[in-house]
């Protein structure tokens, strides 16, 4: 329902999940990291979604095979996990960017990595209502449950990227929100704009809080 809503399209959505899928591997490149991006996502183009970067997303792979993982299978599933933070033969964490796709489909995917390593399902808020119903099915929720999944919702995720840059400590971000009609912090607005608005924006800012 809420990708009927005409701030939304389906070229806002995949800058959003370009945009995360960076994020994502420049704190994990911060914090060293090796990273894996899923094969889908690699070769789509930085560009609008992250202005004052260039080339595509496979710049951040910094493996080229996962076969020598010790704590996944089915590896062929694992390849296409958004982006992965390495270390050594382990995962050391795994993200799923779910602007549109199935989170059910995320879920599978990070079945075939340890159930101990944290697992991260990055949506906008506009997505928390249908969490939440999702939640609340015994399959999902315990799946959810046992395969260590936390929620980050893009816009806390890209604010305080914004703020803090790769030195964020992404687990103090967990299920935090950026309020509606957050007043006095308009400049964050402006940032998330960036990538929920259109590159050649028109009219007055959307509220994608």
């Amino acid at each position: 329902e809420w990708l009927l809503k005409p701030e939304y399209n389906q070229e806002k959505i995949h800058r959003l999940h370009t945009r995360m899928i960076a994020i994502l591997a420049e704190i994990g490149k911060a914090r060293g990291y090796d990273i894996w991006i899923g094969r889908r996502e690699q070769g789509d183009p930085l560009g609008e979604a992250f202005p004052g970067r260039e080339g595509e997303l496979r710049q951040y792979v910094s493996r080229t095979s996962l076969q020598e993982l010790e704590n996944a299978s089915n590896i062929e599933e694992v390849e296409n996990i958004d982006i992965i933070w390495l270390r050594g033969a382990q995962v050391e964490a795994a993200f799923e960017v779910e602007a549109t796709t199935s989170m059910t489909e995320a879920l599978k995917r990070g079945s075939n990595i340890d159930p101990h390593v944290p697992k991260y399902l990055v949506i906008p808020q506009e997505r928390e209502n249908q969490l939440s119903r999702k939640l609340r099915s015994p399959l999902f929720g315990e799946r959810f449950q046992r395969d260590s999944w936390k929620c980050l919702f893009a816009e806390a995720l890209d604010s305080a990227f914004n703020r803090q840059g790769g030195k964020l400590d992404i687990t103090a971000l967990i299920s935090k929100r950026v309020p509606k009609n957050p007043g006095r912090h308009s400049r964050i607005n402006a940032q998330l704009n960036l990538f929920f608005s259109d590159h050649a924006r028109q009219g007055t800012p959307e509220d994608n809080s």
